[in-house]
């Protein structure tokens, strides 16, 4: 990320890139609003742990775009409370959830970059 930084400040130095143009690609390097969910890019830097989705009451539709922005952006995910039948719908039988662990009955997902599938 600190590279992407210096880069857009001298981009903004050398005026290929605007003031505001900066501070919207500043902002996106820390969080991503994609309209459903609000998406945390810098997590992984600032805790030391990839990003965490919450899935129950979210549709499938969702949790693919969710799932897809974050591992386009080489992000770690782990996926909460992803109902089994929504888990079928994402991976059948794909690589995206390549572990499904059962606690009880609230299973959960580790993603990691590029095991997301292009299409569902």
């Amino acid at each position: 990320m600190n590279e992407q930084l210096k880069g857009l400040l001298a981009q903004v130095s050398d005026g290929s890139l605007d003031i505001t143009q900066a501070q919207q690609q500043i902002e996106s390097l820390y969080f991503t609003d994609l309209g459903h969910t609000v998406l945390d890019m810098d997590r992984e830097r600032r805790t030391g742990h990839g990003e965490v989705v919450y899935c129950a009451g979210k549709s499938v539709s969702q949790i693919h775009d969710i799932l897809s922005h974050l591992d386009t952006s080489g992000i770690n995910v782990l996926a909460t409370r992803l109902d089994e039948v929504i888990w079928q719908q994402l991976a059948p039988p794909s690589p995206m959830l390549p572990m499904m662990h059962p606690r009880g009955s609230v299973p959960s997902s580790i993603l990691s970059p590029g095991a997301v599938p292009k299409a569902i």
